[in-house]
């Protein structure tokens, strides 16, 4: 997995390099509600710009997906650590059980008494 790793890595940073190089004519960006005056940046800022942002909004998405997942974990685990110490007490109990069983011992009954 690593070596897939350290393979396409350095094929995806040279790709953005030659993007980066091949396109950077000023383009005149105006976001309207955020920005009310034009501004001017290279077309490779602000391709990678909102792929950044793409990004951390698939990122977010993600972990609010995931939501219910974790919080369902988090109950089987309190269950498991319940079960747990369920089953020490038990044992213990146990324990103590055959510890008394095997104090209380029953007379054998006499020689020679038949």
């Amino acid at each position: 997995m690593k070596i897939l790793f350290w393979i396409i890595v350095p094929i995806l940073f040279l790709i953005v390099i030659v993007f980066a190089v091949r396109n950077h004519a000023p383009v005149e960006l105006s976001l309207w509600p955020v920005l009310t005056f034009p501004v001017s940046l290279p077309v490779y800022a602000v391709a990678l710009i909102s792929l950044f942002i793409g990004f951390l909004w698939g990122g977010f998405v993600a972990w609010a997906q995931g939501g219910r997942g974790r919080e369902r974990q988090r109950l089987l685990a309190r269950r498991l650590e319940a079960e747990r110490h369920e089953t020490a007490a038990m044992r213990e109990r146990l324990a103590r059980l055959e510890a008394a069983e095997k104090s209380a011992t029953i007379p054998a009954p006499p020689v020679g008494v038949a």
